[in-house]
């Protein structure tokens, strides 16, 4: 098939074709993943070329039809849907929980050596604090890989900064402990954002759809 031919086809009646798609590593676990499986039984000629990377990609200039973002939109001029919700959240292993206790506030963290993402805005995660270490009483450990604090968290190495969709295998293996204080805010939105078509190829039409229906519509998810 021709190029002509494909593109009469993506902006016709058929999803057809591929979808370039980037979120960050934190995503890699939450409710978007079956939403995409679901996508791909229903639409088997479409497919996805994903970029799932700390690096906040450009949908214009990096080529990209759709992003799914964390917290504050920032994409001047781009379409943003809100999808859900996920909540922050710290954990630790059995024995350092025993070692320093639960925290009951924030600043009972910094007794906890840490491991603390530096790609994202921490601050504008937690409430009625203007730091989340105003004085660090032990080792601070930084990263850009959750997934992998996790896994460091779960040998002892240190508490991890987390997000819950990501804990909650941890936490039913009892491998980890959820320490999240009370006063971490509790939710960051979770966007949907692609850029203002004009024409709208049906394939990109029935991915907005989808999601509208998984997530507004009638949440499923």
């Amino acid at each position: 098939m021709n190029e002509a031919e494909t593109e009469l086809r993506e902006f016709s009646g058929e999803a057809v074709g591929k979808i370039r798609i980037t979120f960050p590593n934190a995503l890699s676990s939450s409710p978007i993943i079956p939403v995409l499986s679901e996508f791909t039984a229903r639409y088997p000629k479409v497919s996805f070329d994903l970029n799932v990377s700390i690096e906040k990609k450009n949908l214009t200039e990096d080529d990209y039809d759709f992003a799914f973002r964390l917290g504050t939109l920032e994409d001047s001029g781009m379409v943003g849907i809100k999808l859900f919700d996920i909540e922050p959240a710290f954990a630790a292993s059995r024995a350092l929980v025993e070692q320093y206790g639960k925290p009951k506030h924030i600043s009972d963290l910094t007794n906890y050596p840490l491991l603390i993402p530096n790609n994202i805005p921490i601050k504008k995660l937690l409430t009625h604090q203007d730091s989340l270490i105003p004085h660090p009483t032990n080792l601070v450990h930084t990263g850009v890989d959750i997934a992998t604090f996790l896994n460091l968290a779960s040998s002892g190495f240190a508490a991890s900064f987390c997000f819950q969709h990501m804990l909650k295998p941890f936490i039913e293996k009892g491998s980890l402990i959820d320490i999240t204080p009370p006063d971490v805010a509790s939710k960051i939105p979770v966007y949907l954002i692609y850029k203002n078509y004009q024409y709208m190829p049906v394939k990109h039409r029935c991915f907005i759809d989808l999601f509208k229906s998984a997530f507004i519509d009638s949440p499923s998810y």
